[in-house]
C-alpha cells in the first residue's frame, strides 16, 4: 500500500516500509496522488455513512479522474484499486443499489 507524506509542498510515494518507490512519470505520481486524496475523501464519507457521496467521488476516481491519467503498469504497483472496488461494493450494499 502506498502513502502520500507531503513536507513543504515536496511529496514522496513510499511502501508500507516507508521505502521509496519510483512511480513512472511526474504525470504518474500526480494520478496516483490525485487517486489516494480522492479515496481519503471516500472513505471519511463512509464512515460518515453518506454512501451516495462517497460512490461518487470512488466513481471519479475509478473512471474519470486519476487511474485514467496513469500507466497502467505503474497502477500494478499499488493496492488502491482492489480497495476501491470493495469500498464501492460496500457503498452499494449500503444503498441497496446492486445493479
Amino acid at each position: 500500500m502506498l502513502m502520500v507524506h507531503c513536507q513543504l509542498k515536496i511529496s514522496v510515494l513510499g511502501n508500507q516500509s516507508e521505502k521509496k518507490v519510483q512511480m513512472g512519470s511526474e504525470t504518474d505520481q500526480r494520478a496516483i496522488m490525485m487517486s489516494l486524496m480522492l479515496h481519503t475523501n471516500a472513505k471519511q464519507l463512509i464512515k460518515a455513512q453518506n454512501y451516495q457521496d462517497a460512490m461518487e467521488v470512488l466513481s471519479m476516481e475509478e473512471e474519470e479522474e486519476a487511474f485514467s491519467l496513469c500507466d497502467p503498469s505503474v497502477i500494478k504497483l499499488v493496492d488502491n484499486p482492489s480497495i476501491l472496488q470493495i469500498d464501492m461494493v460496500l457503498c452499494y450494499f449500503m444503498l441497496r443499489d446492486i445493479h
